[in-house]
């Protein structure tokens, strides 16, 4: 029944107050505002850069996008309309379109604060679940999108970064247990994600090329001192995020991501896929291990000198396929099978019929899907407990897009004459039902025995000692 028109004049007049009453109101603590529209549909993809998805904290990328389209209505335009990468309506079917402009504005630069509170960092640190007599402190902060480390002179750790472009030097304090300074060494690079120090110089590797410094330490460098050791690695951004490692061979060590979720380049473009390794000069480049979809951590066991390393499965499988690996690789040459196979050998979809090469190697450990296993090191210390002793310390950062997130924790895998015997949380809290706090990345083994984990979400690193409490004495 339609109203009379005095009734509706009545109700649009109404309305009108009502909506006056609610502009000159002070909006509600759960109002709809940019930051909860991108938490809610946006954070998925950019809070990880997940496939082609840029970084939040990605400042050159969005100034850049935004001088190019010349306006956020122009950006969001793009976001209704899906296009290039971007899901139509930005995954957010029922958003309007002055949400979707409200959530736009808050990606462009100086719609967000990436400064991390010291509120938030207490929150992270008191929600770490250690073993017995462990103990987490705050290392160091104020180091953007934190990645790679590496151990140099004098007690330095330098650190990559993802969605910055900055390389940083952290100077530590007298007891080398907390940074003194960090410094922001080197900027504007491509995605300098991994670092390793060796024989006196640091190495960089950026999406398409490994550079070198000689004696870095830790000032703020021009540019005049890096050296190219070799440019000629595919610059494509998905699974482009290089790790950096040195063998016991003198070698560079590093993985070139799948450009993909599942795809198959061993004829075209046989680098893709692989571990491949390189002398320090950087005269020669060879494959080393292929198969490897997505690997971004390594190292060699502390008494056999074997390899191993993580390898992050495929994605749109379902939230537990294929499940995430652990491998080993005694010796070079061996294939470890993807895109045909995962885990132990299954055949991946659209393989199931085929005829596979022969010799994959299976997965030396299945690992939960979507967990995300990035950085490891074994524990070569010695102030840990012994059943520590060069075991494997793994960071999971995390999963993106699975219906519950997983991951977000270190882990330990017992490891006995080559075999995982078994794999358990070693610290976890940076998952909070489905809050994320923070976002383990990599671990690096100190000197005195403790253990420090970057955490890109946050931009800090943190360091983990084995405290035992001193027994009271009792009096007579």
């Amino acid at each position: 029944m339609q109203l009379p028109e005095s009734l509706q004049r009545c109700s649009r007049l109404c309305a009108l107050l009502s909506a006056m009453v609610l502009l000159s109101s002070p909006a509600p603590a759960h109002a709809i505002n940019g930051a909860s529209l991108y938490q809610q549909h946006c954070a998925a993809c950019h809070d990880v850069g997940t496939a082609q998805a840029p970084l939040l904290s990605d400042a050159v990328y969005w100034t850049t996008l935004l001088a190019s389209a010349g306006s956020t209505s122009a950006l969001t335009n793009t976001v209704i309309e899906g296009k290039g990468a971007m899901p139509a309506m930005g995954g957010c079917t029922q958003c309007t379109e002055d949400e979707l402009r409200l959530a736009v504005e808050y990606m462009m630069p100086g719609g967000h604060n990436s400064t991390i509170t010291e509120t938030r960092i207490e929150k992270t640190l008191a929600a770490i679940e250690l073993p017995e007599d462990f103990v987490i402190t705050l290392y160091a902060a104020e180091l953007p999108g934190a990645r790679q480390m590496t151990l140099g002179k004098d007690g330095v750790v330098y650190v990559g970064s993802r969605g910055q472009g900055n390389v940083y030097a952290i100077e530590p304090n007298a007891e080398r247990k907390a940074a003194a300074k960090v410094h922001l060494l080197l900027q504007g690079l491509n995605e300098p994600n991994g670092v390793a120090f060796h024989d006196g110089s640091l190495y960089i590797a950026e999406i398409e090329r490994i550079q070198r410094i000689q004696s870095p330490g830790i000032r703020i460098l021009d540019g005049t001192a890096v050296e190219v050791v070799r440019d000629d690695f595919p610059n494509r951004r998905w699974h482009g995020y290089k790790v950096l490692e040195v063998g016991g061979d003198g070698w560079l060590y590093t993985a070139v991501g799948m450009p993909c979720n599942s795809c198959d380049y061993r004829d075209s473009q046989p680098l893709f896929g692989t571990i491949a390794r390189l002398p320090t000069d950087g005269s020669k480049l060879e494959v080393f291990a292929d198969g490897v979809r997505n690997s971004v951590g390594m190292d060699w066991h502390p008494t056999s000198g074997v390899l191993w390393f993580t390898d992050n499965g495929q994605d749109l499988m379902g939230d537990d396929l294929p499940p995430d690996e652990l491998n080993r690789a005694p010796k070079a040459g061996l294939d470890f099978g993807f895109p045909y196979v995962y885990g132990d050998n299954v055949p991946s979809p659209g393989y199931e019929d085929q005829t596979l090469p022969k010799g994959l190697i299976p997965a030396a450990y299945d690992l939960q899907a979507h967990v995300a296993p990035l950085g490891m090191a074994f524990y070569s210390g010695e102030t840990f407990p012994d059943r520590y002793r060069n075991q494997l310390l793994f960071a999971q950062h995390g999963s993106w897009n699975r219906s519950s997130k997983v991951g977000y924790q270190l882990g330990l895998a017992t490891i006995d004459q080559g075999d995982v015997t078994q794999v358990e949380p070693f610290a976890r809290g940076w998952l909070q039902g489905q809050e994320t706090l923070g976002r383990p990345v990599d671990v690096l083994v100190m000197p005195d025995g403790a253990v420090l984990v970057s955490d890109d979400l946050l931009g800090v690193i943190y360091r983990i000692e084995y405290a035992p409490a001193t027994p009271k004495t009792v009096s007579p």
